[in-house]
């Protein structure tokens, strides 16, 4: 869907990789912002931004990008989003709407919700790529993928409300808000998207050190993609993802564990 006037004046977007840069292609390409400010600590992700049009200005700081805007989105790597919060806490104006695309929502929507009050609500797209970068970035990433939209206490959409203005986003590209509780979030990702990635790594790294490894390899076929698929995601990024969510991750993988551990009983089982 394009928008024959733009839902918002000005969106700023602080973090330009997959995600962050995925959102400015849907921004632009539908017209939901008349103005797109960027900022990312690489010169030459914003220079490539701007050379593909998904942004229409490139700033010097997260701060310059955030002011007058209607709407600011954090998206650098999770453990970064507590510092871009609090660098356009005095220079972003009250009625902005302030959120965020990090995998692990506990400690933003704390620290946000310190910050902005009801001003900060946060998200997270259940989409992604194996790649990673604004290379990867492309529109329509999350159309029709789960938005959580998530606070301390679970949001409420009412009209007008900041909750209200990032699902009007939300639903603006494609996607599909879901709203839940920062505990309940990072519960739930824990099971169906991070506990997967970490059993993924641990698998490609057993196959990699094994001495069968490489002959083995010449049967795989669509069971060893599928499973190790993921693998090829970003570590640092994940490694940064896994220790924020250590606590519900910690839990599963112990679970995960027995549960391998009765099934090594069972195949002993002669009967």
């Amino acid at each position: 869907m394009t928008f024959e006037e733009p839902l918002f004046g000005k969106v700023a977007v602080i973090g330009v990789g997959l995600l962050g840069g995925s959102l400015c292609c849907d921004l632009a390409a539908r017209k939901i912002a008349g103005q797109i400010s960027i900022w990312d600590p690489s010169s030459l992700v914003l220079e490539e931004a701007l050379a593909r049009g998904i942004a229409h200005v490139a700033c010097g700081s997260a701060a310059e990008a955030a002011m007058a805007a209607d709407i600011v989105v954090a998206a650098p790597p999770p453990q970064h989003i507590p510092t871009v919060l609090a660098e356009i806490a005095s220079v972003s104006p009250s009625p902005a709407l302030i959120t965020d695309l990090g995998s692990v929502k506990a400690t933003a929507c704390s620290v946000g919700e310190g910050l902005f009050g009801e001003r900060f609500v946060g998200g997270h797209p259940m989409a992604g790529s194996a790649r990673c970068g604004i290379g990867a970035a492309h529109e329509g990433l999350f159309e029709g993928a789960a938005w959580a939209v998530v606070g301390n206490e679970r949001p409420v959409e009412t009209p007008g409300s900041p909750v209200a203005v990032l699902c009007t986003l939300v639903r603006a590209i494609g996607a599909k808000p879901v709203l839940l509780t920062a505990q309940e979030h990072d519960r739930y990702t824990a099971l169906i998207s991070h506990l997967p990635h970490m059993l993924s790594f641990a698998y490609q790294t057993l196959v990699e050190n094994s001495e069968n490894g490489v002959p083995a390899l010449q049967l795989a076929g669509g069971s060893y993609r599928d499973f190790s698929r993921i693998s090829a995601s970003n570590r640092d990024l994940w490694n940064a993802i896994f220790r924020e969510n250590r606590a519900e991750l910690r839990e599963l993988a112990q679970k995960y564990v027995q549960n391998l551990q009765a099934f090594c009983t069972w195949l002993d089982n002669d009967t």
